[in-house]
C-alpha cells in the first residue's frame, strides 16, 4: 500500500519561494528561524494565511495550522531552552522536553521534518498524522480547563448551533482510498430541512450534514410506512417513530439546509438506485460538510462531560510548563487553583462528579441479584457505523433531543467535541493509569466502551484492522461485506455482480461466503488491494486446552477445532485479531503469497512460500520479534532466534516461519511473516494452523553486518486451516 506522494511533501518545499530562507539545503540557520518567523506572521493575518493556504495540499494546509497552534502555545509557556534553540539553532544540540511523546515533542520533531533537514526520509505522514492526534488531545484538555476557569454554577447551558465543521484528530480519513473514492461526489438525494421533504442533490453539489445512527436491528414485522415527505415507504423500528422523522429533523442543531439520512435519502425498495446508493457510501460520507452520531436513546452528556473534565484535568497535570520567573510548575496546581475559584476543591472533586454518574453510552443489564453486565449502546456495536466512523472520525455527538456535546456548554464561543478528539485525549492518558478498575465511573465507562468496541485504534488504524475490527459488530445483513467495503474502497466485486445479476436485491447477490463471514469476491479483492497485511493478523485471546488434541507420546498436535487462522475474522465474535504494528510508506507483496488460494471454508492453499525458518530442517539464522499463541503455551511475545523458538517446543512437530511481505521504513526494510504448527489429523495431510506472527528489519544482513542472501522461494504444497 503507497502513500501518495502529496503526504511525503514538506512544507519547505511548497513554502520555499514565498520564504527563501526555508530553501536552506544544511542545517538548520538563523535564516531558516526568520523565515519560519515570517511564516507564522503571515499566517495568524487572516487575508494571506488564506493565500498562503490555497497553495497547499489539506495535508499540508492542516500541518501548518498545527505547527501555528504549536507556536502560540509555545510562546504562552516560556520554554527558555526552546527559545534560546530558535535563537541560534544547532543540529549537535535539540531542545529536551520532560515528556517524549508529548506534544511539545510531537510538534516541535514535526517542525524540523516540514522545515529543517535535520529530520528526513518516509516519515512525514507519521509525523503529521501523530501531530494531529495529540495536538487534538491538547486541544480539548485546554478547552475544558478553560471551561473549569470560566464555570458559573448559576449559568444556564446553551443550546448549541453548529456552523463550522469541528477540528478533526485525523489528518486524512481512510488514506488508503483512492482519490476517485473520496471525491466530491454527492448523493443522488437529500432532506430539505426547510421544505421538510426529500429532493434530488442540487446540480453543483451542497453543503451538508451527514447523520450516523443505527436501527437496523429494532426493525419491526410490520409493514413499511409512508412518511410525509419521502417518495418511498420506509421501514419501522422500535427506536423511534419512523413517521416522525420531519420533526425529527427539523431539529437538527447545525447551519444547514441540508441532511443526508438513510431512511429518507436511500430508497429502501431494492431498487438499483437503493444498490447504487450503498456502493457510494465512501463519497457520500467524505463529501459532507458536518458529520455528526445521532445517539437516539440517550438523553443527557453530563456522565460523559464529567469523564471528559477529568481526562483533561489527568492530561493537564502531567505536563510541566515553564512558569514567568524560570521556575517549573506543575499544571495540576493551576488546574486545583481554577477548581477552587469556581467552588469546587480540583481534581478530587472532578473524581467525586465522575464516580457517582454514568455516561449513558452502556445500558446496565442486571442477572441474578449480583451480577450486571455493561451493554453498549447499539450505535457502537454496529459493522455500518463502523464503516461510518472510519470515513468521518470527526462525527459530532449529538444526543436523541439534538444536544451537540460541546467543550463548554456555557461559553457563546463552544465548539463540537468530535469523536476521534475523545479518543486521542484518553490514548494521551491511558499509559498513566496502572488499574482500569480503580477509575471513576464515568472515565472507566469512556474507556471501557472504546477498547471493547475497538475504536480506541480509530486514530491509528489500517484498512485490515476495519475489517479484524468488524468481526465484533452486529450486521443484520447476511451479506457483511456491503456494511463495511466502502471504507475498504473495495466496491469491485459488487459492480460486477450487480451488472451480472438482474432483478436481484443487494442482499442475495453471493451465495458463497469464506468462514461465512464474507462473500469469496469480496475477499479476494481484498487480498489484491492490500496484499499480505491480510494474513498477518495476531490472535491473543487465550484458548482453552480443550481446543486441542495432543499425542500421547509424541505430544504432537492431532486435531483443533480452530478454523481459518490466516483470516483476519473468525466465526468466534468473542474473539480479538489485530495487527501490532502498522505498515510505512512502501509496501510490497511478492509474486508467491499473492497466488495463495482462499477456501470457502476459511483455510489457505499454500503452494509456494518463502521459509525463513523450519523445523526440523536447515533454517535462516535471524532475530525476529514473535507475537504467538502456541497450544499448550499460551501467548508469548518477545524478541527471539526464530529457529532456536521453534525447536523450543514440540520438538517433534513440523513448523514454519514464512515471509510475507516487505516494507520500507527509511533507510531500513522491515520483513512481516506468519509462524504455523502442523496437525497430524488422521488424514495425514500437511494441514497447519498459524499459530503467531514475525517481524524483523533487514534480514539481508547478518549480525555481523555482512550482506547475505535472503532464501529463494520454494514448494511447499501445504494446507493452513
Amino acid at each position: 500500500m503507497l502513500v501518495p506522494v502529496r503526504h511525503r511533501v514538506p512544507l519547505r518545499m511548497s513554502l520555499g519561494q514565498k520564504f527563501p530562507g526555508m530553501t536552506n539545503h544544511g542545517p538548520p540557520d538563523v535564516m531558516l528561524v526568520q523565515a519560519w518567523r515570517n511564516c507564522f506572521a503571515a499566517c495568524i493575518e487572516k487575508q494571506s494565511g488564506a493565500t498562503i493556504r490555497s497553495s497547499l495540499s489539506s495535508e499540508q494546509s492542516k500541518s501548518l495550522s498545527l505547527l501555528v497552534e504549536w507556536w502560540h502555545y509555545e510562546e504562552s509557556v516560556s520554554d527558555h531552552e526552546l527559545q534560546s534553540w530558535f535563537a541560534e539553532p544547532k543540529a549537535t544540540q535539540l531542545p529536551q522536553f520532560d515528556q517524549k511523546g508529548g506534544y511539545r515533542h510531537k510538534l516541535f520533531r514535526l517542525w524540523l521534518w516540514e522545515f529543517s533537514r535535520l529530520i528526513m526520509g518516509d516519515n512525514g505522514p507519521r509525523f503529521r498524522q501523530e501531530a494531529s492526534v495529540i495536538a487534538a488531545a491538547h486541544r480539548l484538555a485546554f478547552a475544558s480547563y478553560a471551561g473549569l476557569l470560566a464555570n458559573n454554577p448559576q449559568a444556564e447551558s446553551r443550546k448549541s448551533r453548529v456552523k463550522e465543521p469541528p477540528v478533526s484528530a485525523s489528518m486524512e480519513f481512510c488514506p488508503w482510498l483512492n482519490p476517485t473514492q473520496r471525491g466530491r461526489e454527492y448523493p443522488h438525494y437529500l432532506w430539505n430541512i426547510r421544505l421538510r421533504r426529500t429532493v434530488e442533490c442540487p446540480a453543483g453539489g451542497a453543503d451538508y450534514l451527514v447523520v450516523s445512527h443505527t436501527w437496523g436491528r429494532w426493525r419491526t414485522s410490520v409493514d413499511s410506512v409512508r412518511v410525509q415527505g419521502v417518495p418511498w415507504r420506509v421501514p419501522q423500528n422500535t427506536i423511534f417513530d419512523v413517521t416522525t422523522l420531519p420533526d425529527i429533523l427539523s431539529r437538527v442543531p447545525f447551519e444547514t439546509e441540508y441532511v443526508w439520512f438513510d431512511l429518507v435519502c436511500i430508497p429502501q425498495d431494492g431498487s438499483e438506485l437503493q444498490a447504487t446508493e450503498i456502493a457510494r457510501q465512501a463519497t457520500i460520507f467524505t463529501s459532507a460538510k458536518w458529520a455528526t452520531i445521532w445517539f437516539n436513546r440517550i438523553r443527557d452528556w453530563t456522565g460523559l462531560r464529567q469523564a471528559v473534565n477529568w481526562l483533561s484535568s489527568r492530561y493537564l497535570t502531567s505536563m510541566e510548563v515553564e512558569a514567568p520567573g524560570g521556575d517549573r510548575v506543575l499544571l495540576s496546581q493551576n488546574v486545583d487553583s481554577a477548581a477552587t475559584a469556581s467552588q469546587t476543591t480540583g481534581m478530587a472533586h472532578l473524581i467525586d462528579e465522575a464516580s457517582l454518574t454514568p455516561t449513558t453510552l452502556f445500558f446496565w443489564r442486571e442477572e441474578g441479584s449480583c451480577r450486571k453486565y455493561m451493554i453498549p449502546d447499539g450505535w457502537f456495536t454496529s459493522l455500518w457505523t463502523l464503516q461510518e466512523t472510519c470515513l468521518r472520525p470527526d462525527l459530532a455527538l449529538c444526543n436523541a433531543d439534538w444536544d451537540v456535546f460541546v467543550d463548554e456548554p456555557r461559553s457563546p464561543l463552544s465548539c463540537a467535541v468530535t469523536l476521534d478528539s475523545i479518543v486521542a485525549l484518553m490514548n494521551a492518558i491511558l499509559p498513566s493509569i496502572p488499574r482500569f478498575f480503580d477509575l471513576p465511573l464515568a472515565v472507566f465507562e469512556v474507556v471501557a466502551i472504546f477498547t471493547k468496541t475497538a475504536l480506541h485504534k480509530l486514530n491509528d488504524m489500517s484498512p485490515i484492522d476495519v475489517l479484524s475490527f468488524g468481526n465484533q459488530r452486529y450486521c443484520e445483513d447476511a451479506n457483511r461485506a456491503l456494511a463495511i467495503m466502502s471504507a475498504l474502497g473495495t466496491t469491485l466485486w459488487y459492480t460486477a455482480f450487480r451488472q451480472r445479476t438482474v432483478s436481484t436485491t443487494p442482499k442475495q447477490l453471493v451465495s458463497t461466503f469464506v468462514h461465512e463471514r464474507y462473500p469469496v469476491e469480496f475477499i479476494k479483492e481484498v487480498i489484491e488491494r492490500f496484499g499480505g497485511p491480510f494474513f498477518v493478523v495476531a490472535d491473543f485471546t487465550n484458548l482453552a486446552d480443550d481446543f486441542y488434541g495432543y499425542g500421547l507420546i509424541t505430544k504432537r498436535l492431532t486435531w483443533t477445532e480452530l478454523e481459518a487462522t490466516l483470516m483476519p475474522f473468525t466465526q468466534d465474535i468473542r474473539r480479538q485479531r489485530f495487527m501490532p504494528h502498522q505498515g510505512h510508506a512502501y509496501m510490497i507483496t511478492p509474486d508467491e503469497v499473492m497466488s495463495w488460494q482462499i477456501c470457502t471454508d476459511g483455510s489457505v492453499d499454500i503452494p509456494n512460500a518463502c521459509v525463513v525458518a523450519s523445523h526440523p530442517g536447515k533454517s535462516f539464522k535471524l532475530r525476529a520479534n514473535v507475537y504467538a499463541l502456541v497450544p499448550g503455551r499460551q501467548r508469548f511475545k518477545g524478541e527471539v532466534e526464530i529457529s532456536h523458538w521453534l525447536a523450543s517446543f514440540r520438538r517433534m512437530s513440523q513448523k514454519y516461519a514464512l515471509a510475507v511481505y516487505r516494507e520500507r521504513d527509511n533507510d531500513h526494510v522491515l520483513t512481516t511473516g506468519i509462524i504455523l504448527e502442523r496437525v497430524y489429523d488422521k488424514f495425514f495431510k500437511k494441514r497447519f494452523i498459524k499459530i503467531g506472527i514475525w517481524f524483523a528489519y533487514d534480514i539481508e544482513i547478518d549480525s555481523e553486518g555482512n550482506t547475505r542472501p535472503i532464501p529463494k522461494v520454494r514448494k511447499i504444497n501445504i494446507k493452513v486451516i
